[in-house]
């Protein structure tokens, strides 16, 4: 089945940390950004990313280190979730973005950065249809 990727991208180091906590409900440790050297990715698996008006279950993230900036993605498999659709995807983790003072915020089948198969771009919807 589908794999759906939401990617924020250019988040700065004082901010991933905080969106990562606020996404799983647990604390990270500040250890996760001293190990990761350029280009080095660090991956967690959660079993449910609670979030306001939705859950996604088994989802993995990966924190991604540039030059000052971090990526953040999460990646999920379609057929595990259920109540969702596209709007409401785009408003929460819009906000998330604009929160975290992500550059961009984009979803879509993985890999999520063919705009041919966004789900979103930020709070404008993309060609793909999410069917849950």
């Amino acid at each position: 089945m589908n794999t759906i990727e939401i990617v924020f991208e250019d988040v700065a180091s004082e901010h991933i940390l905080p969106l990562l906590n606020e996404l799983t409900g647990k604390a990270s440790d500040q250890s996760i950004l001293t190990m990761l050297g350029i280009n080095d990715v660090y991956y967690q698996t959660e079993p449910t990313l609670k979030c306001d008006a939705f859950n996604l279950t088994k989802c993995d993230f990966r924190i991604i280190k540039y030059e000052g900036k971090f990526d953040f993605e999460i990646s999920f498999k379609l057929s595990d979730q259920h109540g969702l659709s596209n709007l409401v995807l785009s408003e929460f983790f819009t906000k998330m973005a604009i929160k975290h003072k992500a550059s961009q915020v984009f979803c879509g089948i993985e890999p999520a950065s063919d705009s041919n198969t966004r789900v979103f771009t930020g709070s404008s919807l993309g060609p793909i249809i999410l069917k849950f």
